[in-house]
Formats: C-alpha cells, structure tokens, sequence
C-alpha cells in the first residue's frame, strides 16, 4: 500500500518540480518547438509528454527523442491538465526542460 503511495507522492513532486521550471522559464512548450529545440542543439534534458496525444505526435516525440539521445518522460496526466498545472491555457502535449540543475532534482524522482 504504501509503494502506491510513493508512486503518487513523487508523480506529485515531479509536477511541483516541473511548475518550478516553468516558472523559471527552463521549458520549452508545445512539439514543433521542442523539434526545434532539439534540432538546433539546445541543452534538453528531458521531455515530458501527457497521455492522450496523437500516434503521430507520440511517434514523433520518440524518434526525436531516441535520435538526440534524450530522455522522454510519459506523465499521468492529460493534456488540458499537464498545460494547466503549467500556468497554460487549453492544451499542452509535450514540454522540454532546459536546466541541468532542475534535471537533476528530476532525476531523484524517477
């Protein structure tokens, strides 16, 4: 009983963590930007994608993501939640982090 309990007490972290980043201005919104972001070399450590998103959307975060040698995160949240847990408006299907010391916080939590 009590694993499930971590699992949700550090899916609730990690959200807090990723907030903190977006606050910080350490993300990138949204799969034509983080494409981007990732074809110009941009320092991304990792890319977090909501549940529900297209096949192509997904197909095309994972191969980017396999490609550039970047870890994809898959959240327990949709898109309309996982966009306004981020301070955004209707609907958020994947945001990439930019900051190595948030990085590592995430990486205790996963």
């Amino acid at each position: 009983m009590s694993n499930s309990r971590d699992n949700e007490n550090n899916s609730e972290r990690l959200m807090r963590l990723i907030g903190l980043a977006a606050r910080a201005g350490k993300l990138v919104y949204g799969t034509p930007m983080v494409c981007e972001a990732l074809r110009r070399k941009q320092p991304i450590y990792y890319v977090f994608r909501a549940e529900g998103v297209s096949a192509n959307t997904k197909k095309r975060m994972d191969d980017k993501c396999e490609f550039y040698n970047v870890r994809l995160v898959d959240l327990e949240l949709d898109m309309s939640e996982f966009a306004h847990r981020l301070g955004k408006s209707g609907e958020l299907a994947v945001a990439a982090l930019t900051d190595e010391d948030f990085a590592k916080g995430i990486e205790k939590l996963i």
